[in-house]
């Protein structure tokens, strides 16, 4: 009974952790929209057009978009597969070889949530350098 406690725990712990790994960048709604030419010389004016991107690589963009797909199909492949190992996990009725399985599958999910992470954490990080 306390390992099924502690799986549960585990799957409930997982895909909570891999709903926050997974979440988007909040981005930045530009309340200044009037800095036209009369008021282009202000300083929130000139602050706001500091901070909006001079020019945007379609390539890169093209690039970012499809790494984020692929990072959230691979995030919801990790979750489903956490979810049917752990529904494993408590139907296996004690076989030691199907809990191992679902152990084992939740562990593999886990690693690729982390790859995934991490990878995506990297090609961002080499994009902003790139540009």
């Amino acid at each position: 009974m306390i390992a099924l406690f502690k799986s549960l725990l585990l799957v409930v712990v997982v895909v909570s952790f891999s709903s926050l790994l997974f979440s988007q960048r909040a981005l930045a709604v530009n309340v200044f929209p009037g800095c036209g030419s009369n008021a282009a010389s202000t300083t929130v004016c000139k602050d706001v057009n500091s901070q909006t991107p001079k020019s945007t690589n379609p390539v890169i963009g093209a690039l970012k978009t499809v790494i984020d797909v692929i990072s959230l199909i691979i995030g919801v492949v990790a979750v489903i597969m956490i979810m049917v190992g752990g529904l494993r996990m408590i139907l296996s009725a004690g076989d030691s070889k199907t809990v191992a399985s679902a152990r084992n599958s939740i562990i593999y999910a886990a690693v690729g949530i982390l790859v995934a992470v991490v990878a995506q954490g990297l090609v961002v990080f080499v994009i902003d350098k790139v540009k």
